[in-house]
């Protein structure tokens, strides 16, 4: 016991009564710095649960098959206006990409958003469309060495398409099918429908694109599609594809939703649209994306 301790001067006993005062100091912030520890951790955990995390809200897509049989990257107007109404509504699309038949027969039944979808009279009785996206030019693409002068539907009278199963190209072309021209069903396998008119099994297929002319989309058709049997013409500074200098229709392109569905969402989403259009932010960020392309 340190009372028995031969002092001859007091340092042992200072020393062991300020180590007894620093364990007590020690201790209260110790037991302190826990509850402050214990109280920032109840904090993050009360911010976290006070978060919403963003709502992911399905959307049906089609899909485009590539060369390799990968799904095709969307097309630069589809990620414009994915990206635009995910940050004006503050939601993320959780993409079902699907063959486009497929995609619109669930869409009609009430299984969900549907993006990329025109009106025509039988979609307009069970869907309802948001406000207009965009405009696609519904183009002809034959090969350059057969090529044939078109203006009207009846220069189609005889000829083989190829279209999308499912897609429209406008109600009057639609009304035509197997009647004044022959349709051939495609998939969404565009490599394989290009290399399907490459080998004249077709003499002409639609083709859609916004904000593009006969000469650019020529380009861009020839330098993605060309199947590897014709990459000579590529050497040769022969396109194998051509664009017609008309199109057939032009088409207005939407979100649609069945009738059956809650609006509520396609009603926001149509004041984003309405507000993107007038300020000129939708056709920015699709003219961003179209540039990046």
């Amino acid at each position: 016991m340190f009372y028995q301790l031969p002092l001859s001067d007091h340092s042992i006993f200072t020393t062991v009564r300020i180590s007894a005062a620093a364990k007590c100091v020690l201790a209260a912030f110790a037991i302190t710095l826990s509850i402050s520890t214990l109280g920032v951790a109840q904090q993050i955990v009360a911010s976290k649960m006070a978060t919403p995390s963003v709502p992911k809200i399905p959307l049906m897509v089609s899909e485009e098959i590539g060369d390799d049989l990968s799904p095709s990257p969307l097309p630069p107007e589809t990620r414009a206006v994915l990206k635009f109404l995910e940050s004006q509504l503050d939601i993320q699309f959780e993409l079902r990409r699907q063959p486009w038949k497929r995609a619109l027969d669930r869409a009609m039944v009430g299984e969900g958003l549907i993006f990329g979808v025109s009106k025509t009279k039988a979609r307009l009785k069970v869907l309802n469309f948001s406000e207009t996206l965009y405009e696609d030019g519904v183009w002809l693409v034959s090969r350059c060495d057969a090529t044939f002068p078109f203006r009207t539907l009846e220069d189609l009278k005889g000829k083989t398409i190829g279209v999308v199963r499912g897609a429209s190209s406008g109600e009057e072309f639609d009304a035509q099918a197997n009647k004044l021209f022959r349709v051939e069903d495609d998939t969404g396998a565009t490599q394989g429908r290009f290399t399907k008119l490459a080998q004249k099994r077709m003499d002409a297929l639609v083709f859609y694109k916004a904000n593009s002319t006969p000469e650019r989309l020529s380009e861009e058709l020839n330098r993605l599609y060309t199947p590897p049997a014709f990459a000579h013409t590529k050497l040769q500074g022969k396109p194998l594809f051509c664009v017609l200098p008309q199109t057939i229709t032009t088409t207005s392109i939407h979100i649609g939703l069945a009738k059956t569905q809650d609006q509520s969402l396609i009603q926001r989403i149509n004041q984003a649209i309405l507000t993107g259009r007038k300020n000129g932010s939708l056709q920015k960020i699709i003219s961003a994306e179209q540039d990046r392309n």
